[in-house]
């Protein structure tokens, strides 16, 4: 799974899924591209949570995971 970074948007993951040679599924971070744009405080810890959320939810844990940027951080 890829993660965008602060002011990268999601599909910059296209073309590093086409040099893996394979399909990625990419987490979009809540306020950037266009995803909601929730109230509050969104640091590192808002989006390690969310993230964290996302992939006991989709049963996703001990996939690999990847990150530029902010989702580097994440």
């Amino acid at each position: 799974m890829g993660v965008h970074g602060l002011t990268t948007p999601c599909f910059d993951w296209r073309p590093i899924a086409a040099v893996l040679g394979c399909r990625v599924p990419v987490h979009v971070l809540f306020g950037r591209g266009c995803s909601d744009r929730p109230c509050g405080r969104q640091d590192r810890a808002f989006f390690v949570r969310q993230l964290d959320e996302l992939l006991t939810g989709q049963s996703l844990t001990g996939q690999g995971l990847a990150g530029q940027g902010l989702g580097g951080q994440v």
